[in-house]
């Protein structure tokens, strides 16, 4: 053990792209760099941070894992020359397969592997110690669960993980760091969208009281020089954003993130003068800019002139360029095409839905013609339940919103609404009743529950594990909630269909989430 006082470490917190090699190592030098000059003894980097996070199929590829193996020589290459000590995440070929690794470059050295973890991420890695002058600092990928003896002979711990965010408000004191020895432990995390989620960021620092000391920003790219041994102070500990703060800016990053990481710059929507539409549409502009937001209006014989009118209004009130294209024509064309075969037939579900896939056509022709990605507007709620039309609404290419029920859309526009700017989001549309209006009079109160007790309903089904019985004993109706129950499950053949979207709870539809189709229940 070390009396040292001091023990400056840097943090690369990146936010990389998947198979990027160069790019992501010119990011890790460009901070070596920027560490060296601030005077810390060691730089980490995120785990897989070479690599730009999972790469899917590509770490079964030999050429691809080849590339890695000689991008890290090249990188340890361009560090010897004056740099300090670098932790890279990175792959590595194991007896045990590919494996995630935490790589140790030192100048002048060969590179030494300090930590290994399977790539599922399940569990912890293997652990090492180095010295940083006096001290004596445990390393590894994850963090045990259990107490391990190696962290009774060290002064510190640095932790480098990858944990995607999934809704939790980050805790502001640790319980004895789970039971282990406490020692002070840097934390370090990616950030940034990936295709199934977001990476939250927030790399921190606890003290040797498991309290906070410093947190890096979230959701994006940041670098920080950590003193190791600094202690919490307690009227200076940094305070977590609420959890819709969080929520809309791991919104933001993953729509920014994916639309630019697949070679977009700019977004096609469709504007209903409904608040979902409207909640998409403001975190895209707040993630690539308004004029990179294009709304497409399409109104029917059944689109209220209200719908209209707040539609305009949004738009206007935002900047965005937009188009009003009716759809009318369009629509009847269709039902004269199926008169014959229809024979008479009542209007039903299926003139209904032929309203929503005349729009989703629109809009991926102005997808094709202007190179525009388009995003989809749906939320968990309606996606629980398979409130929506198949290669309709749910036609795009992202959907910002798949896992966010139906009343924390709200809540996020009203949260949007009060940061600086003033209100982006009319507040009639936050409040007026929500419809399809794909016939006269339609409320989605029509067809459904209230979305707070649908939501009720949904979490403790899907999120949280419960069965029907206990969820009906917080005082919902037990066969209304057999009947979304059974609704879920009939839906999920839709779902298989659905633009992806980020994880931002604790079990997604794509995440956590996994029932057979044609389920009988």
């Amino acid at each position: 053990m070390t009396a040292r006082t001091s023990l400056p470490v840097a943090v690369a917190q990146l936010n990389g792209i998947a198979g990027d090699l160069e790019g992501n190592a010119g990011k890790i030098r460009r901070a070596a760099r920027r560490a060296t000059d601030a005077g810390a003894l060691l730089l980490v980097t995120p785990e897989l941070a070479l690599t730009g996070g999972r790469v899917g199929a590509l770490a079964g590829n030999a050429e691809f894992m080849s590339r890695v193996a000689a991008s890290l020589e090249a990188l340890s290459d361009t560090l010897s020359g004056g740099s300090i000590p670098v932790l890279v995440g990175t792959l590595q070929e194991t007896e045990r397969g590919v494996q995630s690794a935490l790589a140790f470059i030192e100048p002048g050295k060969p590179i030494r592997t300090l930590s290994l973890r399977d790539l599922d991420h399940c569990g912890p890695g293997t652990e090492s110690r180095i010295r940083l002058g006096e001290a004596t600092v445990l390393v590894s990928l994850g963090c045990p669960e259990e107490p391990q003896t190696a962290a009774e002979r060290c002064d510190a711990e640095i932790r480098v993980e990858m944990e995607p965010f999934c809704g939790a408000v980050p805790e502001q004191v640790a319980d004895g760091h789970d039971g282990r020895t406490v020692r002070p432990r840097l934390s370090v995390n990616p950030a940034g969208g990936f295709d199934g989620g977001v990476y939250p960021g927030g790399s921190a620092l606890t003290d040797g009281s498991a309290r906070l000391v410093r947190r890096m920003n979230f959701f994006e790219e940041d670098f920080a020089v950590f003193d190791l041994f600094e202690k919490s102070e307690p009227e200076s500990t940094p305070q977590a954003p609420g959890r819709m703060e969080l929520l809309y800016r791991a919104l933001v990053a993953a729509t920014r993130d994916y639309v630019l990481k697949s070679g977009f710059k700019a977004v096609t929507l469709g504007l209903s003068g409904g608040v979902d539409s409207a909640l998409v549409a403001t975190i895209a502009a707040d993630a690539l800019g308004p004029q990179n937001v294009h709304c497409v209006m399409m109104p029917t014989r059944f689109t209220s002139g209200q719908s209209i009118s707040e539609a305009t209004e949004f738009v206007r009130r935002r900047g965005f360029p937009y188009v009003v294209t009716p759809i009318e024509p369009l629509f009847n064309a269709f039902l004269t095409a199926l008169a014959p075969t229809f024979e008479n037939r009542p209007w039903d579900v299926t003139e209904e839905n032929l309203q929503a896939r005349v729009r989703g056509m629109l809009l991926m022709a102005y997808s094709n013609k202007f190179g525009r990605l388009v995003l989809a507007t749906g939320n968990k709620s309606e996606c629980a339940v398979g409130y929506s039309t198949l290669y309709g609404d749910t036609a795009g290419a992202f959907a910002p919103i798949c896992d966010v029920l139906k009343t924390d859309v709200w809540e996020l526009c009203r949260w949007r609404n009060a940061q600086a700017g003033g209100p982006v989001i009319p507040e009639q549309i936050i409040d007026r009743a929500p419809s399809a209006e794909l016939r006269e009079g339609q409320t989605d109160q029509q067809s459904l529950p209230p979305y707070e007790v649908l939501d009720a309903i949904i979490r403790g089904y899907v999120e949280r594990r419960q069965s029907a019985a206990q969820i009906a004993k917080t005082g919902i109706d037990e066969a209304l909630v057999r009947k979304v129950v059974g609704m879920i499950h009939r839906a999920e053949y839709k779902r298989r269909q659905c633009p992806p979207g980020p994880r931002l709870s604790a079990v997604s539809f794509a995440c956590g989430w996994s029932y057979p189709l044609g389920l009988k229940s």
